[in-house]
């Protein structure tokens, strides 16, 4: 369901301190959305419990012709996009800037993490990327990495064929993945 309110995210608890505490910040949280010009979204299970929260945002990667390079020749960890003709693949590798979708904040609520819910929300991501940029080739995110170790969604990215474009910045990890 399309996000209408932060009262719906009072009592949600991803069980992740920092994201907690920004998601019950009602005045952060719409203020971030905004500024990120954000479409966020609720999910709910078949009882109506919330269960997830996720929004995107349109941003924009820049890829190096080493990245190309290693995506295309199966180096890289990605998918390379799918290239129909020699021209698509050509207009590719001649652009140094994608519009991409971008996950700007994902997350489950924690008596409901290990039962596919993240997955479920990440088919979803894929679908609405499809929709929101149907020439995109890429999604994107800053994965949370806490510098302290307590908590790190990098691998849960890579599960999804996400790779790193770099080292960690703050507390995130910026990653990218091929949409098919």
């Amino acid at each position: 369901l399309e996000f209408r309110s932060p009262d719906i995210l009072r009592d949600f608890i991803c069980g992740v301190e920092i994201m907690d505490k920004f998601l019950h910040s009602r005045a952060d949280l719409v203020q971030s959305l905004a500024d990120n010009e954000c479409t966020a979204y609720t999910v709910h299970n078949a009882e109506g419990q919330l269960v997830g929260f996720f929004a995107l945002n349109m941003d924009i990667l820049d890829l190096d012709d080493d990245d190309k390079e290693d995506l295309t020749h199966g180096y890289s960890r990605a998918d390379a996009p799918a290239f129909k003709t020699e021209k698509e693949f050509e207009e590719f590798m001649s652009q140094p800037r994608f519009k991409v979708v971008d996950i700007a904040y994902l997350a489950v609520q924690k008596n409901f993490q290990g039962h596919d819910i993240g997955t479920a929300i990440m088919n979803k991501i894929f679908d609405k990327a499809v929709s929101m940029n149907p020439d995109g080739l890429f999604i994107t995110v800053d994965a949370l990495h806490l510098r302290d170790g307590s908590h790190s969604a990098v691998e849960f990215y890579v599960r999804f064929i996400f790779q790193r474009i770099l080292p960690p910045h703050g507390d995130t990890i910026r990653m990218y993945c091929t949409v098919k």
